[in-house]
C-alpha cells in the first residue's frame, strides 16, 4: 500500500478510539483523532480497513516530524522487535500473549479465513509504519518465535542479525510505503542517506500491554490507554 504523507505538523504520540458508526470513513476517523493529527485521518483509515476487528478499540498513533542530518537516524537505531520480552508475574495479558504485547499481530492461517473476498491475506492487530523518506527503515520478512527467551532490553535482537539472513534479507521501505508488521517482526531505523525533513507515521493497534507515560501524549479527547501505564524513561537500562 502506498500513501502520501500530509504537510508537517508537530510531533505527537497518543491514544484514540475508533467508535462504531461508518467504519473507517476518512471523515469518521478524523472525529476520533486529536486536532493536530486530523490531517492523518485518511492514512489511519486506510490502515484500519485492513484490520476491521479494531473497530471500537483503543489505538495508539505516533507522528514524528523533524529535520534529520545526513547519516543520522530519526528514530532509535538498532535491530529490534517491538515486544520487549516476557511479562512480569501478575501483569494483565492480552489473550494469547505470554509476553508483553506492543501491537500483537496475526495473519493468514493465524486468523479465521486466510483470505478475504478479494483474495487479500487477512490480518489482525499489528503495527503500521510509514515515512516520507526512502531507505530510512528496513524490515525482515520473518518472526522471532519464543522471543521472550532471546530478546534484550526493549526488544533488542542485534545478536540475531546473522540468524535472520543479515542485511541482505531485509526490505528497505520506499517513501510513502505503508508496512504492516507484528510486534515479533525484526526491523530497524537506518541513517538518513541525505539531510531533510522526515515524517514518520506509526499506528499501533489495541493489543498493548504497557503505555509509557513519559514518552506519550495524553489524548485531548479523554481516551485513556487500555493497558498498564508505566512511569519513567523506558530507554534507561532495566
Amino acid at each position: 500500500m502506498y500513501i502520501a504523507l500530509t504537510p508537517p505538523t508537530n510531533c505527537a504520540t497518543g491514544t484514540f478510539k475508533q467508535y462504531p458508526s461508518v467504519p473507517y470513513c476518512d471523515a469518521h476517523v478524523a472525529t476520533a483523532l486529536p486536532n493536530n493529527l486530523k490531517r492523518y485521518a485518511s492514512i489511519v483509515a486506510a490502515c484500519l480497513r485492513r484490520v476491521p476487528s479494531e473497530l471500537d478499540k483503543v489505538g495508539y498513533i505516533t507522528v514524528h516530524e523533524s529535520y534529520v542530518e545526513e547519516g543520522q537516524t530519526q528514530r532509535r537505531p538498532g535491530l529490534h522487535i517491538e515486544s520487549p520480552g516476557m511479562a512480569p508475574a501478575g501483569t494483565a495479558m492480552h489473550g494469547y500473549h505470554s509476553t508483553y504485547a506492543w501491537g500483537g499481530g496475526r495473519f493468514g492461517t493465524r486468523v479465521p479465513g486466510d483470505l478475504d473476498e478479494r483474495g487479500v491475506v487477512n490480518m489482525k492487530g499489528g503495527i503500521f509504519v510509514a515515512s516520507n523518506m526512502a531507505d530510512t527503515c528496513r524490515v525482515w520478512d520473518c518472526l522471532i518465535e519464543d522471543h521472550g527467551k532471546v530478546v534484550g532490553h526493549l526488544g533488542d535482537i542485534s545478536h540475531l542479525r546473522k540468524a535472520i539472513g543479515g542485511n541482505e534479507a531485509a526490505t528497505s521501505l520506499r517513501a510513502g510505503d505503508i508496512c504492516w508488521m507484528t510486534d515479533h517482526t525484526p526491523h530497524e531505523s537506518l541513517p538518513q542517506p541525505k539531510a531533510g525533513f522526515r515524517q514518520f507515521f506509526r499506528l499501533v493497534t489495541s493489543e498493548l500491554s504497557a503505555w509509557y507515560e513519559e514518552h506519550s501524549t495524553p489524548s485531548e479527547l479523554g481516551v485513556a490507554p487500555n493497558c498498564e501505564v508505566v512511569k519513567g524513561n523506558k530507554f534507561l537500562n532495566a
